[in-house]
């Protein structure tokens, strides 16, 4: 089966961010590390990632090859749901048991506009002092400059450096499917909705998506926000002002597209299938099309 990625708009994500000195250490003396030439003390460095397939399969082999290089640093790595990663990395940084947490991108923070409203995660732990400065560090030049301005500054210093980008915000379609219905590739709202028809109407589910981790099921949903507010800083200022109303005429147009998308497009029982076990489906040729990104998609 033949897929490919039908629109998609470019994002960051963050994956990786240095805190505070390595959690274990001993006195006895390992290998030279290969940078320096030295004996090193034996360290262990705990590092907590959220769950996804194929990011954790090249964190299991980044680790590898990090600990051949520096043999004396032993990578104790956690794996935790992605819902999870916020409340279990708050856990660990309190109790000191975490060095380099995942985190996701640097946005929605907090506003000067904003009243009576909790900092987004990373915004806390940075205030509360709990995350390094990574500005002197010289391996920052190794990075997209724009990207970690972007994914990882705040206040004008550096706390994160992100490891990729995504396309975000696509949807996969079955190529295949496409062609035996006679489909073409919608490019506009009304011919995505009159492709999903199609597919109902022959008994092929149109989307599925990870409905039981909760933000699968919105990822499709993205692309119908950014097009009816595409400068999302005014639609989240507009909202906080009273500039603009979920109820006003263009909300409702943004809503009325919403109730199809999780009504009419996304199969029955979406809502029940695990995060990381909805690209199989639509792998296994069960729907015509799966909401999501790059981050889905395993390394050749």
């Amino acid at each position: 089966m033949r897929k490919t990625i039908l629109f998609s708009m470019t994002a960051l994500v963050i994956v990786a961010v240095a805190l505070s000195a390595c959690g274990g250490t001993s006195a006895t003396q390992a290998p030279a590390d290969q940078d320096t030439g030295a004996p090193a003390a034996e360290v262990t460095l705990k590092v907590l990632i959220h769950q996804n397939p194929p990011m954790v399969a090249f964190m299991e082999e980044f680790n590898k090859k990090f600990q051949e290089k520096h043999p004396s640093i032993t990578i104790d790595m956690s794996v935790v749901n992605a819902n999870d990663l916020s409340t279990v990395t708050q856990t660990r940084l309190t109790a000191n048991d975490v060095d380099v947490v995942d985190i996701f991108g640097f946005s929605n923070g907090a506003q000067p506009y904003m009243k009576m409203v909790d900092a987004p995660n990373w915004q806390q732990l940075i205030d509360a002092g709990l995350l390094m400065d990574l500005s002197d560090q010289a391996f920052i030049k190794n990075y997209d400059a724009s990207a970690i301005k972007d994914a990882g500054t705040y206040n004008g210093k550096v706390y994160a450096i992100n490891l990729g980008r995504v396309s975000y915000s696509g949807i996969y379609y079955n190529k295949d499917l496409f062609a035996a219905h006679n489909v073409k590739v919608p490019t506009t709202w009304s011919e995505l909705v009159t492709a999903c028809e199609t597919f109902n109407a022959a008994g092929i589910p149109c989307m599925t998506a990870g409905g039981r981790d909760g933000w699968p099921i919105f990822v499709g949903a993205y692309g119908l926000i950014g097009a009816v507010y595409p400068d999302q800083a005014a639609l989240v200022e507009g909202l906080w002002t009273g500039t603009i109303k979920w109820n006003d005429a263009k909300s409702l147009e943004m809503w009325e597209k919403m109730q199809i998308y999780a009504r009419d497009m996304m199969e029955e029982g979406a809502s029940g299938i695990a995060g990381d076990a909805a690209p199989g489906r639509f792998a296994s040729g069960a729907v015509a099309m799966f909401p999501g990104g790059t981050w889905y998609g395993p390394r050749d």
